[in-house]
């Protein structure tokens, strides 16, 4: 699923009209999925952390940043609230504070990252 997802928002980064509107629509699809998964449970696996919540820990993290630094939002509370809870919860876990990159860091750094890959491009 993570492939998936990081495949449709490299179109949505790099991608160009119907290009990057195909990225959307699969992007929403992904994450459709996800939220279904989550039904009413804390993580994907339960109450507890499992291995597919650290294995999506880039929709937590990562995902929220790229959607910061392109300047838009696709995974919102009201399209996708199971979801959006799950990253709350999430990225409120003690352990998950203390090992992932702190999110005011990612940004500026994508920003860069797709900044420079724009003006390649129109070079």
């Amino acid at each position: 699923m993570c492939h998936q997802l990081m495949g449709a928002m490299y179109k949505v980064c790099y991608g160009k009209g119907e290009e990057k509107e195909k990225g959307c629509d699969e992007t929403f699809e992904v994450l459709k999925y996800l939220d279904n998964e989550l039904q009413n449970k804390k993580f994907f696996g339960g109450d507890n952390i499992g291995f597919i919540d650290i294995v999506a820990s880039y929709i937590a993290l990562w995902f929220g940043a790229i959607q910061e630094a392109i300047g838009m939002e696709l995974l919102t509370k009201q399209k996708f609230p199971r979801l959006s809870k799950w990253i709350d919860e999430f990225l409120c876990c003690r352990i998950v504070k203390e090992n992932l990159p702190n999110r005011e860091v990612l940004v500026p750094l994508y920003k860069a990252q797709f900044a420079a890959a724009t003006q390649k491009v129109s070079s």
